[in-house]
């Protein structure tokens, strides 16, 4: 820029911060040596007020953009919030609660009780990849998609089909998404699932035995090529317990960067099979938070756990 042609004389000061310069402050006279030492020092002073006063204007900003945010994140927490079931299903012969702990204050666990016109229970644990908002979106898009798909068709295999063939459009290839889907038939116990990449559910025998529903198929994601998930079958008998989770239960560390592992997680369930079911939920709880110290995780946290009476 062209400076005033007037300007005989001028002196200029930088306004730092931090260090930094973020601007300046100039004088320009239209006289001749106007200026001597003692004025770039008077300049220096302002720079240096002119600097405090800046840093408070930015932080007093911050402040305002922080609340901003966690305001959004509040409602976004309240939203999420109603995505997941408000209560337990009331399923005659049958126990059923679950518990979901996010990391921030959204997350991308999610699970789900869907009532069926057949009169079976369909019941989904899924894990997005990632945390917080991101992740939240993806869920919330897994979550419709997947209820839109149980009234179009309540078979696991096909659902699994359907949501790999559409959820990509969300994922993109950034992020992928796993679940186990499943349908209990609260007449006879029949529990008929398609796992897409999830850490195996476990199913307590009454006898104490632990049984894994394995993998049937790959995750959901945008890289990896489709092909046809199998669903499989297990019956829960009277007495017996299923456990469904995300990894967040099992592979969180504590100081010494120990994971809690599968192998607590199952002694836990043994020592607690014969409580209700929300007890046992606490029991694991409060087991991780033992091991890490802490009531915080780094992963979200979701765990489901029904009973046959």
């Amino acid at each position: 820029l062209e400076g005033r042609e007037q300007t005989l004389s001028e002196i200029a000061v930088p306004i730092l911060r931090n260090g930094r310069a973020i601007g300046t402050l100039n004088l320009e006279s239209d006289e001749l040596d106007a200026f001597g030492s003692g004025d770039v020092e008077n300049l220096r002073f302002f720079a240096d007020a002119a600097s405090i006063s800046i840093e408070k204007a930015m932080l007093h900003r911050q402040i305002l953009e922080k609340e901003r945010i966690e305001e959004q994140l509040e409602v976004a927490s309240n939203v999420q919030a109603r995505l997941l079931p408000e209560c337990s299903p009331a399923v005659p012969g049958y126990e059923i609660a679950g518990t979901c702990l996010s990391t921030y204050e959204i997350g991308g666990d999610y699970f789900d009780y869907i009532e069926l016109p057949d009169g079976g229970l369909g019941i989904v644990v899924a894990d997005v990849s990632g945390q917080g908002i991101p992740a939240a979106l993806i869920m919330a898009a897994f979550r419709a998609l997947l209820r839109t798909q149980t009234r179009i068709d309540p078979n696991p295999a096909r659902i699994a089909d359907a949501m790999k063939r559409l959820l990509p459009d969300f994922t993109g290839e950034a992020n992928f998404v796993t679940c186990v889907y499943g349908v209990l038939n609260p007449a006879n116990g029949g529990f008929t699932y398609v796992n897409c990449g999830h850490i195996p559910p476990m199913l307590l025998r009454a006898d104490g035995r632990i049984e894994e529903l394995k993998p049937g198929g790959p995750i959901f994601s945008g890289v990896i090529e489709h092909e046809s998930y199998c669903e499989r079958d297990t019956v829960v008998e009277p007495g017996d317990v299923l456990v469904l989770y995300t990894d967040g239960v099992v592979e969180i560390m504590n100081d010494e960067q120990e994971e809690f592992g599968v192998g607590r997680l199952m002694k836990i369930l043994r020592r607690s099979s014969d409580l209700p079911v929300e007890e046992i939920i606490g029991e694991v709880v409060r087991a991780t938070q033992e091991f890490t110290g802490s009531v915080s995780s780094d992963d979200d946290f979701t765990l489901v756990v029904v009973r046959r009476e």
